[in-house]
């Protein structure tokens, strides 16, 4: 009876919680869906209802604006814009060994699996600038991976998705660039 009564219990308490547990991953009827990238050592961002892809590069020291508030080994040349207020629907993959991508003011840290995709989501109340990191040991430059996310309002979101679909991302300077922090 000692053992049998907590068994019973627990498996009361595990069927429901796996259900919940399940549901949380999800988010129904996203209203952004973006996918998260992870590379040595960079993040793409991928928004795959629209044609939307870009890099996001770390700055090197002689980048760093001090005197406008940027950070050391915290700001990236490309930054994410995110909508507040919005369901958002984070699909998260790598392309060649496992990162993390993390923001902790959002409660996201997932890894970023090569040949896999995993799913997460968030809802920014708050706009504003977030920072992470990568939080995966994922190699020698492991910690220059940033992650700076800024948080617009849906208007300010739409006018900028609306650039870059003017635009074209994604140019020959940003993988020169790339080469050269590389070889740093």
């Amino acid at each position: 009876m000692w053992t049998a009564i907590p068994v019973i219990v627990l498996v009361i308490i595990a069927v429901p919680s796996y259900r919940l547990l399940y549901f949380m991953d999800r988010v129904e009827d996203p209203e952004v869906t973006v996918k998260v990238i992870g590379n040595q050592w960079y993040w793409t961002y991928e928004f795959p209802d629209d044609d939307i892809s870009f890099d996001s590069l770390p700055l090197s020291d002689d980048e760093i604006d001090v005197a406008a508030g940027q950070h050391r080994l915290l700001e990236v040349d490309t930054p994410l814009v995110l909508p507040t207020d919005t369901d958002i629907r984070i699909l998260h993959t790598a392309t060649d060994v496992i990162h993390a991508w993390t923001i902790p003011a959002f409660g996201v840290k997932l890894d970023n699996v090569p040949g896999r995709t995993n799913e997460s989501w968030t809802r920014i109340t708050v706009p504003g600038k977030y920072y992470g990191q990568c939080s995966e040991l994922c190699g020698i430059d492991h910690s220059y991976m940033p992650i700076v996310v800024h948080a617009v309002s849906p208007e300010e979101f739409e006018a900028w998705r609306a650039d870059q679909l003017a635009a074209n991302t994604n140019t020959p300077d940003d993988a020169n660039r790339l080469a050269a922090l590389i070889q740093e």
